[in-house]
């Protein structure tokens, strides 16, 4: 189990910078080259740019899963929820999976270095309040892209086969009471599997 947990986070850390590059790499063909050159052009050369980088720093930094750098932790959850965000068209709902992940590893990171209670209750809140946060601004992003499109009443009308139009204030309200919950919810779900993989004797 050990080694299956090790393997899944060194592909997630394996990953991110090549996961950073694709979506840096696509927005820049896409709002600035598109009709200018090829989208491989831009991607090929930051391609190598990962995997150089992948060789001299990730692949030493996977043999020591549970101590890297908390910078370093953190770009990789920004990577993900916004690649995640990306991949659901901006629906943040999806992005709770990644609070179970974090949650999950945190639980494990803080086991591995083992210490007192006091601190590890301290790390639980901190990265509980961190993923919420997170949460909170991409329903800011969902929020802005519902503001600024125009024709969302009409997409959703569309998507879900409804015959009455969709008016903006329903909508702006379903997105704001939508990101109030998502954002409570992340950070229950990260500190419930937080105290899953270590437990704790206070509550």
């Amino acid at each position: 189990m050990v080694r299956i947990e090790k393997f899944i986070f060194s592909v997630i850390i394996g990953s991110v910078f090549p996961l950073l590059f694709l979506l840096f790499g696509t927005a820049m063909w896409f709002y600035y080259f598109k009709y200018e050159i090829n989208i491989e052009t831009i991607l090929i050369p930051l391609a190598l740019i990962s995997l150089v980088i992948y060789v001299l720093f990730i692949h030493k930094w996977k043999m020591k899963i549970y101590d890297l750098p908390i910078f370093f932790l953190v770009l990789v959850y920004l990577v993900f929820n916004i690649g995640m965000f990306g991949l659901f068209m901006g629906f943040p709902a999806f992005n709770l999976f990644w609070g179970v992940v974090a949650g999950y590893y945190y639980g494990k990171r803080l086991k591995h270095l083992k210490l007192v209670e006091v601190v590890q209750l301290k790390h639980k809140e901190r990265v509980a309040i961190f993923t919420s946060l997170i949460m909170l601004l991409i329903c800011i992003a969902t929020g802005l892209i519902v503001l600024i499109d125009k024709y969302i009443g009409a997409d959703l009308q569309n998507m879900l086969s409804i015959e009455s139009s969709i008016s903006r204030p329903l909508i702006s309200g379903i997105t704001v009471l939508g990101g109030i919950v998502l954002t409570i919810s992340q950070y229950f779900v990260t500190l419930i599997t937080l105290n899953k993989v270590l437990p704790s004797n206070r509550v």
